[in-house]
């Protein structure tokens, strides 16, 4: 048994879950904290670094967008 027989291709997968209303949605929710980390990574911005500018506290900053939950 080779791995094309035990993995299902990323491409192929996606497709499937771009079926899913509640995945999409679930994406959708998550797209402003993965945009907030591409950045701070980007700009070579550490967790600390971020919260400062933002006028924050570390803490208060982390965790700002949980995993949503959805069925699959």
């Amino acid at each position: 048994m080779d791995d094309s027989d035990r993995f299902t291709p990323l491409e192929e997968w996606e497709a499937e879950q771009m079926q899913n209303p509640e995945f999409v949605a679930a994406l959708a929710a998550l797209e402003p904290a993965y945009q907030a980390a591409r950045r701070r990574i980007l700009r070579s911005l550490s967790q600390e670094q971020r919260a400062e500018l933002m006028g924050a506290e570390q803490s208060s900053t982390e965790g700002v967008h949980p995993w949503p939950k959805f069925s699959s």
